[in-house]
């Protein structure tokens, strides 16, 4: 296997030849068949593909940034367990802002994990933020600004902190208003 992981099988009901349910001829079956097979298959990537199922690959993406950014987002992800209590229960909405986000582990994975989304990081500092732009192959719902002023003004707001206490640090996405920011506290 080139990567960690696991493989997932499920057996499901036979199809039998004289269904009417995937219609009377070969076209129509097929058609059939495969939009089932299809619609199938997004359920359970959106079932299965969350932030513990990307961490690897957001590991494995810093390898060109070089050893110390590949070591410093590992031991992130391994403090933050992945950051899958907020990346898993998030909403699903057009475009969120993410602030202070440092080399970009937690945008990069947060745009993984919600291919639909667009995912806007802001980062002051440039050195930060060519670490994170030095990482493979980023998606294309991802998006890197200097300055806040320069995203969207419709997005949910994300902002990262050093394991400082706030008031918002205990509700989740759904709970938050849009005009408010949900704090992600990064140990």
């Amino acid at each position: 296997m080139l990567r960690e992981g696991s493989m997932y099988t499920e057996i499901g009901r036979r199809i039998a030849p004289d269904d009417p349910l995937y219609g009377s001829d070969f076209k129509a079956r097929t058609s059939a068949i495969r939009s089932l097979y299809r619609r199938h298959y997004a359920e359970i990537c959106a079932r299965r593909e969350g932030a513990d199922y990307y961490a690897w690959y957001v590991r494995e993406k810093y390898r060109a940034a070089g050893w110390r950014a590949r070591h410093a987002c590992r031991m992130l992800l391994r403090r933050n367990d992945n950051f899958r209590t907020t990346i898993d229960a998030a909403p699903t909405v057009d475009s969120v802002r993410i602030d202070h986000a440092a080399t970009g582990e937690f945008a990069l994975l947060y745009a993984l994990v919600h291919a639909q989304t667009e995912v806007h990081a802001v980062e002051s500092d440039p050195r930060r933020r060519a670490v994170a732009q030095r990482a493979l192959s980023l998606p294309p719902n991802l998006h890197w600004y200097a300055a806040a002023e320069e995203v969207p003004a419709t997005t949910l707001h994300y902002r990262l902190e050093e394991c400082r206490p706030t008031p918002l640090a205990d509700k989740t996405p759904d709970d938050v208003p849009e005009a408010d920011v949900i704090i992600v506290s990064v140990r």
